[in-house]
């Protein structure tokens, strides 16, 4: 049952009200990461900017929204990566959510505004996602993403933790759900002494991150360099709201697993490691002990996220996760003759990112 409740834009330049919304995420199963202002503040070196609509009742967070904004007032384009965010029970507050974040978007002057849900038609167990897509009862939604580009949250690879009294009774039961040759991986990594610690201060979570930003440009998908992600990389770590989790060997640095602890899960979503020989198997067993931390602070599971190349796929299948497939994304058509302009241009925008984000940068200050 929905209580009576208001709704607020949140201010970021209110510490104590920011705390107040990313503890709601790393507290309710709901909880995406994508949603921490943190991370939200992290469009800023996009030159982007963040909103937050949070829904109240008996002094109590029950749900909210973030949006990113780009560009300027000729020329601005709304994004909420997942959300709304609403606790288990409070699914009513999704519609009166979804209706406030199109009135602001509307006052802004955005082009569109994109939401992509987290909700799946897929059977859960666990409460994370919501059972089913909402509808704005006010504005007509459209499927389908606005435009290239603009990512959302699209699945989960889930992973959920066994009860155990003790780690080696934890791990016996995590090999089960494995395959064949992710076993024989992780005892590889093993005998060849590899190491997996959580990096403490800035300069280990640059040296790990450097791994992860290297393994972006070889692979040739787009990763955000340390000058734009290192801040709230270093903050997140601060707040316990995210961790990097470093294999060494011999004290050399070879791979690191990125994550969030939002919704009372790990969300692994960036991950590197350098090539050894011999083959000494580090990204599986990174993010294997990234899974046991994950327990032992005790969390619910691991979500894997994305599949990634076909390689990375491969390997994160073989911890036997079970696919969960977001919802298509929905978009609000504000602006018919500047949306128009902007999707023509939009898969040259794609190709161009880096010339997109400095655009970008100059529009929000003209």
């Amino acid at each position: 049952m929905t209580l009576p409740y208001s709704l607020q834009e949140l201010d970021f330049a209110d510490p104590a009200a920011c705390e107040r919304w990313d503890q709601f995420l790393l507290e309710s199963v709901r909880g995406q990461h994508v949603q921490l202002t943190t991370w939200l503040r992290s469009y800023l070196s996009y030159g982007g900017t963040p909103h937050l609509i949070v829904a109240e009742s008996q002094e109590k967070i029950r749900g909210g929204i973030g949006i990113i904004t780009l560009g300027n007032r000729f020329c601005r384009l709304a994004h909420c990566p997942a959300g709304p965010i609403v606790d288990v029970g409070q699914e009513e507050l999704v519609g009166p959510l979804l209706d406030a974040a199109c009135q602001w978007a509307r006052r802004q002057r955005c082009v569109t505004l994109q939401v992509q849900q987290p909700a799946t038609h897929d059977p859960l167990p666990e409460k994370f996602l919501l059972p089913e897509a909402f509808r704005s009862s006010t504005f007509d939604w459209r499927d389908g993403p606005a435009m290239p580009g603009l990512a959302g949250m699209e699945q989960m690879l889930w992973i959920p933790f066994p009860s155990a009294d003790s780690v080696e009774a934890w791990t016996e039961l995590m090999f089960q759900g494995f395959s064949s040759s992710t076993r024989r991986n992780l005892r590889i990594a093993q005998r060849a002494g590899v190491v997996v610690e959580e990096a403490q201060d800035a300069a280990e979570l640059q040296a790990g991150y450097a791994i992860i930003e290297q393994n972006g440009i070889a692979q040739g998908y787009p990763t955000r360099t340390w000058d734009e992600f290192g801040v709230t990389l270093c903050r997140q770590s601060e707040l316990g709201q995210a961790s990097l989790f470093v294999a060494k060997h011999e004290g050399q640095v070879l791979g690191a697993v990125y994550g969030a602890w939002t919704g009372r899960r790990f969300t692994d979503s960036m991950a590197g490691t350098m090539r050894t020989k011999p083959d000494m198997k580090i990204g599986y067993y990174v993010r294997f002990k990234a899974m046991q931390a994950a327990w032992e602070r005790g969390m619910l599971g691991y979500d894997l996220t994305a599949d990634g190349p076909p390689g990375v796929k491969e390997a994160k299948y073989g911890f036997g996760p079970t696919k969960l497939v977001c919802v298509p994304p929905q978009h609000l058509n504000l602006a018919p003759i500047r949306m128009t302009a902007l999707r023509t241009f939009g898969e040259s925008l794609k190709r161009h990112r880096r010339t997109l984000v400095n655009l970008t940068r100059k529009l929000k200050r003209s």
